[in-house]
């Protein structure tokens, strides 16, 4: 069976800065609304600090059989036994991060189709791209928009999510242009009812002969 599979369409990414709540309490909101793809980004946090949380993570992704990458740090992803890792546009080369453990689902983050062509021969599982709208977090850089999602997604086999700006409103034009699936934050991060946001994401992106 292909590492991919059984790849969630919906992937939540943490910002603990700027949550509600403490974020293993955030994360178990998610998994108990069906989210199923975790990534832990957070990047002002030391080694141990991000390992620790990382610990907790694990244990509550296992508990709601969901999965947990985390970004950049292969690392910490080793130590906590996690699922795979995001590998950032400037981060280690797929191939060593493979090296660490072959069974990982590995995430490139790429924002060209040359980027993306690359991440997929050097064996990424899946690409990151974006942002395509709009978004808080990249207020000077243009968004790269659906134009550019629907370009990468026609030049490359491995699946595509989309992000940058995603909401529940968004999300169908994504998959509509390509995209597998779409990654947020803020969407889930900033929102008063964790569970709801992510069930209204859900169902955006849903298969229509699913809710058929």
């Amino acid at each position: 069976m292909n590492r991919t599979d059984t790849l969630p369409k919906l992937m939540v990414i943490t910002h603990s800065t700027h949550m509600q709540m403490p974020l293993p309490k955030w994360a178990e909101e998610v998994c108990s609304a069906g989210g199923r793809l975790i990534q832990l980004r957070e990047k002002h946090l030391d080694a141990a600090q991000l390992y620790e949380l990382a610990s907790t993570l694990r244990r509550i992704t296992l508990q709601h059989g969901a999965t947990l990458l985390i970004n950049d740090r292969a690392d910490v992803a080793w130590a906590v036994e996690a699922d795979g890792v995001v590998v950032p546009e400037l981060g280690l080369p797929i191939e060593v991060v493979r090296k660490l453990h072959a069974k990982w689902l590995i995430a490139k983050s790429v924002h060209d189709v040359a980027g993306a062509k690359a991440a997929e021969q050097s064996g990424a599982d899946f690409l990151i791209f974006g942002h395509v709208f709009k978004t808080a977090s990249k207020p000077n850089v243009a968004p790269r928009g659906l134009e550019a999602l629907k370009a990468i997604a026609e030049q490359v086999k491995i699946p595509v999510f989309a992000i940058g700006g995603i909401t529940a409103q968004t999300a169908r034009q994504c998959l509509e242009n390509g995209a597998f699936g779409v990654a947020v934050m803020s969407e889930v991060a900033l929102a008063e009812n964790v569970g709801q946001a992510v069930q209204t994401l859900l169902q955006a992106i849903a298969d229509p002969v699913q809710l058929s």
